[in-house]
């Protein structure tokens, strides 16, 4: 079972025993958001840059939708936009990842966190909604990078870099309860 995100990726095994392995590194972004619509929400989500910079990232975006690259990124878009990444977000709007959830035949679990600032949870129950083998399990106060940590934009973004902050605990017991299930 593996649990993705753009930027990290979380392998649960589990053992003979029942127990639960854990594993998480950081690895190139291959997961999607379910639709066109939701896609944009997601680049926009918590207004990364100043309002007057939404009109420019709204033209890069429809550029983007339709298959072509934009050349003139201001510099406060290039960390979403720049040009090794535009290649990227163009594949990126060619999945649904709701579709390709409900293609699976196995059991599935979603495991989206209240305070993420990149996946909502309405995009977390559109995945759940495909599929009727997938189980929603929504974590009160989880982020993206699966912590316990205040909605509050700084405290979001400092969780981020810091090691020291401890994975959601309710996290790591809904992959041990899932896999137990499962195992059954």
């Amino acid at each position: 079972m593996r649990y993705a995100c753009r930027r990290c990726d979380v392998v649960v095994r589990a053992t003979p025993q029942g127990q639960a392995l854990l594993r998480r590194r950081h690895r190139r972004p291959q997961r999607k958001v379910a639709d066109r619509h939701a896609r944009r929400e997601t680049l926009q989500r918590g207004r990364l840059h100043p309002p007057e910079l939404a009109k420019q990232s709204d033209a890069i975006l429809k550029n983007l939708e339709a298959g072509k690259t934009t050349d003139n990124t201001p510099p406060e878009l290039a960390a979403i936009y720049r040009p090794s990444v535009q290649p990227y977000l163009i594949s990126w709007f060619r999945y649904d990842p709701a579709k390709s959830i409900a293609a699976l035949t196995i059991l599935v679990l979603i495991i989206q966190g209240t305070t993420d600032l990149q996946v909502s949870v309405v995009d977390a129950k559109r995945l759940a909604a495909a599929n009727p083998k997938a189980k929603l399990l929504l974590i009160e106060g989880m982020n993206h990078v699966l912590k316990e940590v205040p909605d509050d934009r700084d405290k979001q973004i400092a969780s981020y870099s810091n090691p020291d902050l401890r994975l959601a605990p309710e996290f790591l017991v809904g992959i041990v309860d899932f896999v137990r299930k499962v195992g059954k």
